[in-house]
């Protein structure tokens, strides 16, 4: 009976451990901002409000294209609707102007989906900044007709700045609201970081070896049952 006892509380701890494990691992990927989360607005778009992910935003936007498409601009086609990667929304730079996350903590930028709205060959510096010091900047090229994933990796920063330029005409039918300059807007997707103070130092353990525990737990909880 006591070593039944023992390998049932055995098999709990072990199961615990791996999914722990699990755990840590998710962990590591970091957190994903995808923008479907935030509340509808009129006109289907609204801002970014300071606090979303634990992060400051000024002057980006999001937007539904789909409903946008529908509803209000029957006609409307745009890099907003082709670089949709998950749910409904998509994050954008009110204006086509600068537009920057900041934190008063470090955080780490991993990468995003960056889409041009109206343009194609549209660049867009990504600067990375701690203390007001730049510690990073990488120019991408990206197209109005579907997303492209970045890596940036980025770490220890408290501030990002995209600022996009350049690019020629996609020939879509840009509404009012675009405006009347260089529509250098642009789609952003699946913004996904991490607080430094949230990276775990520890080893990821291999998923053989997370395997190997929830066998072995497995097989002493059918252990105990047996000779119960």
């Amino acid at each position: 009976m006591a070593l039944s006892t023992n390998l049932k509380k055995l098999a709990v701890v072990v199961v615990g451990v791996a999914i722990g494990s699990l755990g840590i691992t998710s962990q590591a990927l970091g957190a994903v901002l995808t923008f479907d989360d935030l509340p509808e607005h009129i006109y289907n778009r609204g801002t970014v409000p300071n606090g979303y992910g634990g992060l400051n935003w000024q002057n980006f936007g999001y937007v539904n294209p789909e409903l946008q498409a529908q509803e209000i601009e029957p006609i409307l086609r745009s890099g907003y609707l082709y670089g949709k990667v998950s749910g409904e929304n998509v994050g954008y730079n009110s204006g086509g102007e600068p537009a920057i996350v900041t934190s008063s903590s470090l955080f780490n930028f991993t990468g995003a989906y960056l889409t041009g709205a109206w343009r194609n060959d549209l660049k867009i510096a990504v600067t990375g900044f701690s203390g007001g010091v730049q510690k990073y900047e990488t120019v991408v090229t990206v197209n109005a007709s579907s997303p492209t994933w970045f890596d940036f990796n980025y770490t220890g920063i408290d501030g990002l700045i995209f600022n996009s330029f350049g690019g020629t005409d996609a020939g879509y039918n840009p509404p009012i609201s675009a405006g009347t300059g260089q529509r250098t807007h642009f789609a952003i997707e699946n913004f996904t970081y991490e607080f430094a103070s949230q990276s775990n130092p520890q080893p990821i353990p291999e998923p053989s070896m997370i395997l190997g525990i929830l066998a072995f737990g497995t097989f002493a909880l059918r252990w105990q049952h047996k000779y119960k």
